[in-house]
Formats: C-alpha cells, structure tokens, sequence
C-alpha cells in the first residue's frame, strides 16, 4: 500500500468528525451572534468570529478531502520459460501466488512456466 493510499484511508475515517465538529461550530457560532444581538457584549461577538473562523477551516479541510481520488492499480505477473525464454504478462495475480511459483507449462517447449515478477502500474489519475 503506497503513502498515498494510506493517507486517503486515514483521512477518510476522520470525515464524519471533521463534518460533525463543523455543523457544532456553525451551531455555536450562530448561538454566539443571537447572544451578541441581545446584549451587544463585544465578548460574543469575538467569540462567534472565532468559532466561525474554525468551522470555516474545517469546512475547507473538509472539502479538500472530497476532493482526493487514491490512485487506481492493476497487478501484473510476468510468466516465463527458463529454457525457451518464452515470456508473457497477464493482469491479475490470485493469494498465493509469489515470484518463482510454477504456473503450468510452456507453450512453445512444454516444460515449466515460472512466474517472475508480480507488480502494479497505475491506471487512474491519483493525488
């Protein structure tokens, strides 16, 4: 798994907090105006720009996490032939499958067909 899918991971599980701290801060923010228009104390009025201020961070933080698309990869295996040197790749590798496993048998010279390399490329746009 690269860095990258790992941080998307992360942050993924970490929405539902950024989108519940934010709605509380709009919340309070709001509660602290009503409170401002009712007694004109500059404390409440500072108070509220404060909370207004951070749920405008976390709303934007909140965004730019929609916005992230983790890249998308394929697996490939590369097959061969030690003694014709016939060579092939196919997509996709099955759980069990490692580097230097005998897959078969050679098309061309009928003796074993080794897998010697397993390893993705991206296909997708990512981060």
């Amino acid at each position: 798994m690269s860095i990258e899918e790992r941080v998307y991971e992360v942050k993924k599980k970490w929405l539902p907090i950024y989108m519940l701290l934010f709605i509380a801060l709009i919340i309070l923010g709001i509660f602290f105006i009503l409170l401002y228009s009712g007694t004109r104390k500059d404390e409440y009025l500072n108070i509220s720009m404060f909370t207004l201020l951070f749920s405008g961070i976390l709303g934007f933080n909140a965004f730019k996490l929609f916005k992230i698309n983790p890249p998308k990869y394929k697996i490939i295996k590369v097959l061969e032939c030690e003694s014709c040197g016939y060579r092939r790749t196919e997509e996709g590798a099955r759980k069990g499958e490692y580097i230097y496993k005998e897959v078969g048998t050679c098309p061309q010279c009928g003796k074993e067909l080794l897998i010697t390399a397993i390893y993705r490329e991206k296909i997708g746009k990512g981060p």
